[in-house]
């Protein structure tokens, strides 16, 4: 992993130096995602938040960016026991200039999978519903809601008093809606 990010941050360098030396932005992107995928894998959270938000400064829509980025969010609070990034993985993180959040957390990631979902069912331009489409937003949907539960509880275990029964109830309340 180790020897990965180094050469995907050397890489990175060389791009940036050249702009011919990547052949397109988008190979930039993925780069900066698998080196964000290593530091993750390290356990350099911090590190590997910063190159997801990278990515979703230029491409903010990216729903698997901003699962994966969710995902490192309720990781980082979990090992390290932080329930900031634990709500920052729920509700949302980094706000902007426009009053939208760079980064938008399990219960956006959840609304936005349910609406596609919605729109897709119901066909445009004569065509037929894309069954495909459908199941990968119907799964994305249940796998976020499952994870706002998770994250709330992995919350709850972290509070005390009225702010963990808070928790409790929030975790109980999104279950017992699915």
């Amino acid at each position: 992993l180790e020897q990965a990010e180094k050469i995907y941050r050397e890489i990175l360098v060389d791009a940036e130096k050249d702009s011919d030396y990547a052949p397109s932005e988008i190979e930039v992107l993925r780069v900066k995602n698998r080196l964000g995928d290593c530091l993750r894998a390290q356990q350099k959270f911090d590190l590997a938040f910063q190159q997801y938000t990278d990515i979703l400064r230029e491409k903010p829509n990216m729903l698997d960016m901003q699962r994966t980025t969710a995902l490192i969010l309720q990781q980082w609070g979990q090992d390290q026991r932080q329930s900031d990034k634990l709500e920052e993985a729920i509700s949302s993180a980094l706000p902007q200039a426009n009053r939208k959040h760079l980064v938008w957390g399990w219960l956006q990631i959840s609304r936005i999978a349910s609406q596609t979902k919605q729109k897709a069912a119901v066909g445009s331009g004569g065509k037929e519903p894309d069954q495909q489409k459908i199941q990968k937003y119907h799964d994305l949907f249940f796998e976020a809601s499952y994870h706002v539960a998770k994250t709330r509880l992995l919350a709850a275990q972290l509070a005390r008093g009225a702010n963990r029964t808070k928790q409790l109830n929030s975790a109980r309340k999104n279950v017992e809606s699915m």
